[in-house]
């Protein structure tokens, strides 16, 4: 395959915006699969470049990347997207409801757990903005992150569990006080982590 007939598949992914991993992992793909056609079915490169764009069409198909986004990826990066979302909201849940159950015995952790996740926080966000690793425009859409406004629905669920459903049972919601605000911390450490690891979690 020449250079020109590589650099033209590349033009074509890179309009896919892919993470830069994934683009490696598909540009592979595609030599290999173009090159098999050509070697085997003896067909020209055009033909066979276009009949590996079909057989991809739909993980390249361009998609909204979450119910709570506009922005448009791939069908394949959502889907390796979505599990990562999956890994943090579940990560970040089980964190907040297990330090929100401690506060309940020890009434000060409450207290030292909120300062060291906005300490932490704080860190990650001074390192990204001191050393360049991340704009001012990403912190903006930092706070819009999908995962964020899943924080904002699990607010609204808190609060009507808390005072709707809870006091009619006989049962407090003591439990359910600052889960929300340590779960929208610790999903912000997370995801700067990860961005700073120059993994794609939609910054």
């Amino acid at each position: 395959m020449h250079q020109e007939e590589i650099l033209q598949i590349e033009q074509y992914l890179k309009k896919r915006k892919l993470s830069s991993q994934l683009y490696d992992e598909v540009l592979d793909h595609f030599i290999i699969q173009i090159s098999e056609s050509m070697d085997c079915k003896g067909i020209s490169f055009q033909k066979a470049f276009y009949q590996v764009q079909l057989a991809w069409a739909y993980e390249l198909e361009m998609v909204n990347a979450d119910v709570f986004s506009f922005r448009k990826i791939t069908r394949l990066e959502k889907n390796t997207l979505q599990l990562r979302f999956r890994n943090i909201f579940i990560s970040s849940l089980l964190i907040s409801i297990l330090a929100e159950w401690m506060s309940v015995s020890l009434p000060y952790t409450q207290f030292y757990v909120q300062i060291a996740l906005l300490l932490t926080l704080a860190g990650f966000l001074i390192f990204n903005f001191a050393f360049r690793k991340m704009k001012f425009s990403d912190y903006i859409q930092l706070s819009f992150h999908p995962l964020l406004i899943r924080n904002f629905v699990l607010v609204f669920l808190c609060i009507g569990i808390r005072f709707f459903i809870l006091p009619h049972l006989g049962i407090s919601g003591r439990l359910l006080g600052n889960i929300p605000m340590v779960f929208g911390l610790i999903v912000q450490i997370q995801l700067l982590y990860l961005n700073l690891k120059k993994i794609n979690v939609l910054i």
